[in-house]
């Protein structure tokens, strides 16, 4: 894991936060966690919700509380209009994607991910891109 406590005070805390956390307890305990943030669809022009990570501790699964958590960013995203809440799940993970099912997720199977990080990021970012 590479992020520090600095970098979650400032992303989380700051004067303008770019992520968010909804926290679920349980006898008092922190249980789990989702940490979210707003993309934007330019098919519906409204933002959306990306779940980053949804997390319950192993002792508090099969309560209901994750449910709970996405139970509460669907209503965040009815609240203010948004029109999607949507993340990515591991294809092997599959408690996770029957989880995911069970209230409705559909996998979205005719998109592939694309990522570029690392050196293949800087190397990028190097190029002079033809723009004025």
């Amino acid at each position: 894991m590479e992020i520090s406590l600095a970098q979650i005070e400032r992303d989380f805390f700051g004067s303008q936060p770019k992520v968010f956390c909804e926290i679920v307890e349980s006898g008092g305990e922190v249980a789990g966690f989702a940490i979210w943030f707003l993309n934007y669809s330019t098919w519906q022009g409204k933002h959306g919700i990306y779940l980053e990570d949804l997390f319950v501790k192993p002792q508090f699964r099969g309560q209901g509380l994750g449910k709970a958590l996405l139970q509460r960013l669907a209503q965040i995203c009815t609240e203010n209009g948004y029109g999607r809440f949507q993340w990515w799940v591991l294809d092997w993970n599959e408690p996770a994607i029957e989880f995911y099912k069970s209230f409705g997720a559909i996998a979205m199977d005719t998109w592939t991910v694309y990522r570029v990080s690392d050196q293949p990021l800087q190397e990028l970012a190097k190029k002079k891109p033809p723009l004025k």
